[in-house]
């Protein structure tokens, strides 16, 4: 019977050091994903189930209720602990969504990781996605993946351009 004790004891020890590493690391992640001042654009949060808050394009959020209410779908604690990580004094929050597409599993990204200051226009440079070539044999799925990039509130307009230059938008 004690070597049955003295073996919980040990498994409650091991847990309780589990639970304490998982929650530090939880906790650097979460201070890791708060924005800083600076034209950094930072990832904010990425799915892959975006139809659930989009139907593609791009939105320009300017503060927690909207934010909040658009990652609902995703369930309250997701919405809650992302729109926490925001500082809307300081940044705003760019989702890019690349609606439905076969664009075997491929997502948009940044180009750059800072907002390209142009006079007071700041632009935002993404990589757009892969798409599907007809006629040629390729691995196609049909995915619908979005980002949320938090971005400087420094500039009274957003430039959203794709890495050709194209302007896809501009709040």
């Amino acid at each position: 019977m004690k070597a049955f004790g003295t073996f919980s004891a040990l498994v409650l020890v091991l847990l309780t050091g589990c639970g304490t590493a998982l929650q530090q690391k939880t906790t650097q992640a979460s201070v890791a994903g708060k924005t800083d001042s600076g034209d950094n654009i930072a990832l904010l949060y990425e799915t892959a189930r975006c139809e659930l808050i989009s139907r593609g394009g791009f939105i320009l959020i300017d503060n927690t209720v909207v934010l909040e209410n658009l990652l609902l779908p995703l369930g309250a604690r997701v919405a809650q602990e992302t729109t926490g990580r925001v500082d809307f004094n300081t940044h705003r929050v760019l989702l890019v969504d690349n609606g439905a597409s076969p664009s075997g599993g491929y997502a948009s990204g940044l180009v750059s990781s800072a907002v390209e200051p142009q006079g007071d226009t700041g632009v935002v440079r993404i990589r757009l996605p892969q798409q599907a070539i007809p006629a040629k044999r390729q691995t196609q799925n049909l995915s619908h993946s979005c980002a949320l990039y938090t971005i400087p509130a420094d500039y009274r307009t957003i430039q959203v351009r794709s890495q050709f230059d194209d302007l896809l938008v501009e709040f």
